[in-house]
């Protein structure tokens, strides 16, 4: 028999919209039917088709070290989240932390939209479907705010790529055990697959950007390539093991 769900009282809430930062006025204006849609003031519309959205006229101004060199979204999220602590007036410390919890729902993203609009603007080849992928990559070197790099990927991304490898080798490690391979052509091809996809890697973390949009569609199909390397590995074992049964 499944236990009454407990009971969660709401003490606070906040809110950071483009409707506005306050609770009551932003349900006051929710229940009049008033749209926060309006022309793009942030930056540079005229070379995009669409130039409204519901934008957030509030500006950051996060006093924490922790929050100021993180993106636009993530302060909103602290000030929305502070808000409702605050509302809540449970700062005392006589207060059972292991009864009280935030929780908070915010867009993803954690570049401004300067950051990226304005690569993407410059990169624009207006009658041409495809994008200037160099001018794209010079603009967000020129525009990028301060930790660029750690808003992108959150935490160390050595500690990532260390990860990542650690993963690919137990995989690599589950495979030999399970399917080793059992002869001189066998050896080359599997480990010159695992060389390559490993060049392969290196080239996506630390390389230019593709060239055009034409090279990242055709760089995408000939991953197909590398499912038919690896089951030409795998056939070429099971015959063999067939051959040697029989």
């Amino acid at each position: 028999m499944m236990e009454p769900r407990r009971r969660v009282v709401v003490t606070g809430m906040g809110i950071v919209s483009a409707a506005g930062c306050d609770v009551e006025a932003v349900w006051q204006r929710l229940l009049a039917g008033c749209s926060s849609v309006r022309r793009i003031g942030r930056f540079d519309t005229r070379a995009y088709p669409s130039q409204i959205a519901a934008e957030i006229d509030h500006e950051p101004t996060e006093r924490s070290p922790l929050w100021r060199d993180r993106g636009r979204i993530a302060c909103y999220a602290s000030r929305a989240a502070s808000d409702a602590v605050a509302a809540s007036a449970l700062t005392g410390s006589r207060i059972d932390r292991s009864r009280v919890g935030v929780v908070a729902a915010a867009g993803m993203g954690s570049y401004d939209h300067h950051e990226v609009f304005a690569a993407c603007a410059a990169a624009a080849r207006h009658g041409r479907d495809d994008a200037d992928w160099g001018c794209l990559a010079d603009t967000l070197r020129r525009e990028l705010r301060p930790q660029a790099a750690p808003r992108r990927t959150p935490g160390s991304i050595p500690a990532t790529i260390a990860v990542e490898m650690v993963m690919f080798g137990a995989g690599l490690w589950l495979y030999l055990g399970a399917a080793p391979p059992r002869t001189r052509g066998q050896r080359i091809g599997l480990w010159a697959l695992v060389v390559f996809l490993q060049i392969v890697y290196v080239a996506n973390v630390f390389g230019p950007p593709p060239p055009s949009a034409n090279a990242v569609a055709w760089s995408g199909v000939a991953m197909w390539l590398l499912i038919l390397w690896a089951w030409a590995i795998d056939r070429s074992r099971s015959e063999d093991g067939k051959r040697s049964a029989g």
